[in-house]
């Protein structure tokens, strides 16, 4: 039978040497010491569980420990603490945290995002060698994190003071607070507008040994933040837009005109020259704030987008008529002509030009409208294949209807009011579809397995005629030599042959029977063995 070792994890024992009885006790003896120096050490890092702790003593590291929260303090918010370096290097008092602010200018709706080239690196996920934001010269701020230790239980934490409590850290660095042996606590106090006040404390001064062999073992850092890429591009792609529009800047009353041109619609803020809103929940932003004069006002400070969709509360309490409203995005010429020859209605319509051409907003109510609720791409059957041409914007996606376009030109409403209609009247192009709404069709292998034909005799295809062909248990799927004849079919999986002999196309099941009838004489023609008929 084997024996369970009561043998803690990380200590090392040896086969051939047996501890006796007075070695076993300097061992309990050495590790109650090394455990009450942990204990000592604890007060300088994060709070760690039990289970944390355990581990620590046995010498082993652990991923939990070391990982600071960070704290911002809010107005009307205090906190007591007491202030020490943020490495074993005296003179490294605080983390260093740059953000992009786009735009430059004093503006309710700001984006903003963590530089990952400027901060330091312990502090960023993500970090990539080059920043699109600073190489385009967007503006940064400098945020500061110092090492505390706050609350009765020393809990230790990162405390973030903001460009406008720099003032506030130079001067406690000059009081001596994150000195080890004359430093003091100290009570934080966060006024208006995230100002911080401070009081000095009663002295308590730290062992800089303890304090060091803490920050060895636990190796303290943040909770990284994440680079956002996609931030720091729209940043870059803003910042040239603006400088070749010469600079422009919101104008003050704008959200007015648009709420009485579109008197039942949703607008929403967006950060000036952007494309999309920044602010969380943004997409469930009712119709009420429209009559916010916070909310109007944050409207008049950059960029203004149109809320697609259906307000379904607002419907409920009877403020908007039940009807959905919709964003028709064409991203060619081509395709908004063809749109405009099908709905010359679209005319008469709320529109707005941007950088890629008009982009039109409707209405739509009656029956069936809940079937055009969903957001999804356009697409156009071409030769060599499907392609996006637009957008078509409902639950869930907004369009800009005013302000600047990162290509440096601004968005121009042609100042007509939303039309309603029903879904009849609206008719894409022929050769256009709604990717949400297209049928997916099912292989070959997957009918065959449904439907259950009866048997036929003999062979119909001569298989050293077809291509990529596969044995899918007593049928045979390959490619479709019809299909391949128009350049389809490259998986090669199009065909199944039925162990009878029949076969049929995936790409043609949901077809007419003209179509799918044309289709199997042309497969037919190309690898069919030779007959005086041919099957359908």
């Amino acid at each position: 039978m084997n024996k369970v070792s009561n043998q803690p994890v990380g200590v090392k024992t040896d086969a051939v040497h047996s501890i006796g009885p007075l070695d076993y006790h300097e061992e309990k003896a050495q590790a109650k010491r090394d455990a009450a120096e942990f204990e000592v050490m604890l007060r300088y890092l994060p709070a760690p569980t039990k289970a944390d702790r355990r581990l620590a003593s046995y010498g082993i590291d652990h991923e939990s420990l070391g990982r600071l929260s960070r704290v911002t303090l809010k107005p009307g918010e205090a906190m007591e603490a007491r202030l020490l370096p943020f490495s074993p290097c005296p003179e490294r008092y605080v983390l260093r945290l740059f953000q992009h602010v786009w735009p430059p200018f004093d503006s309710p709706v700001k984006l903003r995002t963590v530089c990952a080239q400027k901060s330091d690196y312990t502090l960023v996920n993500n970090a990539a060698d080059k920043c699109e934001a600073c190489a385009a010269g967007v503006e940064t701020d400098f945020h500061a994190i110092a090492y505390a230790l706050v609350d009765d239980k020393r809990r230790a934490v990162g405390i973030k003071f903001t460009p406008q409590n720099l003032q506030a850290l130079k001067s406690l660095m000059e009081q001596g607070v994150f000195d080890f042996q004359t430093g003091r606590r100290v009570r934080l106090t966060a006024s208006d507008r995230y100002h911080l006040d401070y009081e000095l404390l009663e002295r308590e001064p730290v062992s800089e040994d303890d304090f060091r062999r803490a920050i060895i073992i636990g190796q303290p850092h943040l909770i990284p933040l994440d680079a956002r890429l996609d931030k720091l591009h729209d940043m870059a792609a803003a910042l040239d837009g603006w400088l070749i529009a010469g600079k422009p800047e919101p104008q003050p009353g704008q959200s007015e005109r648009l709420i009485k041109l579109l008197p039942h619609c949703t607008l929403v803020p967006i950060p000036w020259g952007c494309k999309g809103p920044q602010e969380p929940g943004w997409q469930n932003v009712g119709y009420a704030m429209m009559k916010d004069d916070d909310y109007r006002e944050k409207l008049d400070g950059g960029n203004i987008g149109l809320l697609c969709g259906r307000d379904q509360e607002a419907v409920n309490k009877k403020l908007v008529a039940d009807q959905i409203i919709i964003g028709l995005d064409a991203d060619s010429e081509d395709f908004a002509n063809s749109v405009i020859q099908y709905n010359p209605w679209l005319s008469k319509t709320f529109a707005v030009e941007g950088g890629r051409g008009l982009k039109w907003f409707f209405a739509v109510k009656g029956a069936s409208m809940e079937v055009c609720l969903q957001s999804t791409k356009i697409m156009q059957r071409q030769a060599e294949g499907d392609v996006e041409v637009g957008d078509w914007l409902a639950s869930g996606k907004q369009g800009v209807v005013w302000g600047l376009h990162p290509s440096g030109k601004m968005y121009t409403p042609n100042g007509k009011p939303l039309m309603v209609i029903e879904l009849k009247q609206f008719r894409l192009p022929k050769s256009c579809y709604l990717a949400s709404q297209q049928v997916s069709i099912p292989t070959a292998r997957e009918c065959y397995r449904k439907h259950h034909y009866p048997r036929a005799e003999g062979p119909i295809l001569d298989t050293s005629r077809l291509q990529d062909v596969t044995r899918r248990g007593d049928c045979i799927e390959c490619a479709c030599p019809a299909c391949r004849d128009i350049g389809k079919d490259t998986a090669g999986n199009n065909l199944l042959i039925w162990p009878d002999g029949r076969y049929k196309c995936a790409a043609y099941i949901s077809r007419s029977a003209s179509e799918n009838h044309e289709h199997n004489q042309h497969i037919y023609r190309l690898a069919g063995i030779s007959r005086s008929n041919d099957y359908e």
